[in-house]
């Protein structure tokens, strides 16, 4: 079966995962994991935590996102100041050393 569920098979499906849901849960009974045995495997998987795994991953996530923001904001807000002074004083870019001048282009005419 191919990754696409298309919307008019959607139902045939769902009707299919319940029928192999049904038949597991008959064939097998679930079973409590013993207590000791999920810290043991816990201890073993998660090892000794962090600095940066104690604190939740979505405050982490929301401290980056508004250091963005500020970021992206004060980039924004620099770049219009800095624009509309140039519009106010008239100041153009300096042309660099190896920039021709604008203007009339002189052309050397040949001898015939």
């Amino acid at each position: 079966m191919s990754g696409i569920i298309w919307p008019w098979e959607r139902k045939k499906v769902q009707r299919e995962l319940d029928s192999v849901e049904d038949m597991l849960e008959s064939m097998f009974k679930p079973v409590d994991a013993r207590p000791t045995f999920t810290t043991e495997l816990r201890k073993k998987l998660v090892g000794r935590r962090g600095p940066l795994a104690k604190a939740s991953l979505t405050t982490l996530e929301l401290v980056l996102l508004i250091g963005g923001a500020i970021a992206g904001v004060l980039v924004f807000f620099f770049t219009v100041v800095r624009s509309v002074l140039r519009l106010v004083t008239g100041q153009r870019d300096k042309p660099k050393a190896g920039d021709k001048p604008e203007g009339k282009i002189k052309t050397k005419k040949r001898a015939a």
